[in-house]
């Protein structure tokens, strides 16, 4: 076991797991887009050559050729627009009862397994689609299915299927999946969350919030137009509360028991969410994390990162160019590499001061020391993650929300404040008393962020879809970040003195 342990420990030494997943990356992305490549995504290739020395180019470009070739085989996407009725085979991955204008809708995630036409040609394989069914749904998850279908592709290649549920309905096969058991845990928190939070608006925001219930269309613009969306898609920032809050409920146990506590806590809450890019990633990296303290090593946030990219790539690689994928990475990657080098430049500005210092000031002088120390560790990040996201919606939305930049300050610490007590609402449920004191001490939070929320103005920058000027200037930006990201990365304490960094 030592043994094994020792060639992990060589591999990912000389192999980081960002290196790796980067490679693969690439690889899986350049199969799906092989017929839309562009001078951007070629220019994208040598930085995996800048990122790590030059002696390993040879060895990113076999795992860049494995990624491709284990992408082609298990992907195929439709390259030009078609319409076509064929033969159906997919399983239900996902799916969640929605109300749109007063009407019940079931919303299904299907990973086609194949979808074939009357003359036999395989037109789409390993591509996970949305669909939209009446109630009650035919479609069950654990189940792989095979029925007849319409197969619609757009000019921009945007793919909509539409399956017909009637005699040609065929025997489904059973195959293992936790989707009836999310859909019934699902029901279960819906009840408890009408029960604790009776006003509407803010039952929306805590279960959406905690496990991405009760998804209101006006409550989502309202959100986007304060630049502030993201907060209700799980990711990396609710599976650090939830294993915040974890640890500090075992705060009599020893550590290695704390971190397998929590990494069957944030399993479970994996499990109730759904796979999603950004949940997956989320998880991977806590999941490293954990691991490092059971094992007594020391953890790399970028390495994490790296695994979850590693991660993704394999379980579905159809989601490697979707917006939500490439954003949570960008998010993510920015925030790690630059929140350091931007926290040290702003103490440089606005140098720390210690308590006996801030005591002799003036009140006014006071107020201002006390808010500088809590803004400036929300500045490291939130700016970070500006010169990422901006030049990406430019080149690839041409749509910014400039409010973001104010109310990214404000609305995550707010909501941060908020979810342990909701969550502590919910485990306690059965309980008297106590989960109506956890929900009004979640209420006060949520209601001033819903009221900032609501009262935002229409302040966006938006840019005509397709210019050539607002992508070009978004992609220009793009490579000075990645090149800028690679300046930096030393700042992540990089030395090898424990090995197990690398991996960990």
């Amino acid at each position: 076991m030592r043994d094994f342990l020792c060639r992990i420990d060589a591999f990912w030494t000389r192999h980081p797991a960002l290196f790796v997943g980067t490679a693969f990356f690439l690889g899986g992305s350049c199969s799906l887009n092989l017929h839309l490549l562009s001078l951007y995504d070629l220019l994208l290739l040598p930085f995996i050559v800048l990122l790590f020395p030059y002696w390993r180019i040879v060895w990113a470009l076999c795992l860049i050729g494995v990624a491709l070739s284990v992408t082609s085989l298990r992907v195929q996407i439709p390259t030009e627009p078609l319409k076509k009725h064929g033969m159906l085979n997919a399983e239900v991955v996902d799916r969640h009862l929605v109300t749109i204008h007063g009407r019940q809708l079931w919303k299904l995630m299907l990973m086609v397994h194949s979808f074939y036409s009357p003359e036999g040609t395989t037109l789409i394989r390993g591509v996970t689609l949305p669909i939209t069914v009446a109630s009650p749904c035919p479609l069950v998850g654990g189940n792989l299915y095979q029925l007849n279908a319409s197969l619609q592709v757009d000019d921009r290649l945007m793919v909509r299927l539409r399956p017909s549920f009637g005699k040609e309905l065929l025997a489904p096969r059973k195959t293992m999946s936790f989707v009836e058991y999310r859909v019934k845990i699902r029901r279960v928190l819906e009840k408890i969350f009408v029960r604790l939070f009776p006003d509407h608006e803010i039952r929306q925001v805590a279960g959406g919030l905690t496990f991405g219930l009760f998804k209101d269309p006006l409550l989502q613009q309202a959100m986007h137009r304060a630049g502030v969306e993201h907060v209700l898609a799980v990711s990396g920032f609710h599976f650090g509360i939830v294993a915040a809050l974890t640890v500090f409920l075992c705060q009599g146990l020893a550590p290695i028991s704390r971190a397998v506590v929590a990494m069957v806590c944030l399993t479970t809450y994996l499990l109730i969410i759904g796979p999603l890019p950004s949940v997956l990633r989320a998880w991977c990296a806590a999941m490293v994390a954990l691991g490092g303290i059971c094992l007594n090593r020391r953890s790399s946030g970028i390495n994490c990162l790296g695994v979850g990219l590693i991660a993704s790539v394999f379980y579905d690689p159809s989601t490697l160019t979707g917006i939500g994928f490439q954003l949570s990475f960008l998010a993510t990657a920015a925030i790690l590499f630059f929140s350091r080098p931007v926290l040290s430049y702003l103490r440089t500005i606005f140098p720390v001061r210690q308590l006996h210092d801030i005591v002799d000031c003036t009140a006014a002088d006071q107020v201002v020391l006390l808010m500088l120390g809590w803004f400036m560790p929300a500045l490291s990040l939130l700016i970070p993650v500006f010169f990422v996201v901006c030049p990406y919606q430019l080149a690839f939305l041409q749509d910014f929300s400039l409010l973001g930049l104010v109310y990214n300050l404000l609305i995550p610490a707010l909501f941060s404040l908020a979810m342990p007590a909701v969550l502590l609402a919910v485990l306690l449920f059965p309980l008297p008393f106590l989960p109506q004191l956890f929900a009004g001490i979640a209420q006060i939070p949520l209601q001033v962020g819903l009221l900032l929320i609501e009262n935002a103005p229409e302040a966006s920058w938006s840019m005509v879809a397709g210019g050539v000027i607002p992508q070009t200037a978004g992609r220009i930006l793009l490579c000075a970040v990645f090149l800028a990201g690679i300046a930096f990365k030393g700042h992540e304490d990089c030395e090898r003195s424990d090995v197990w960094k690398a991996c960990l």
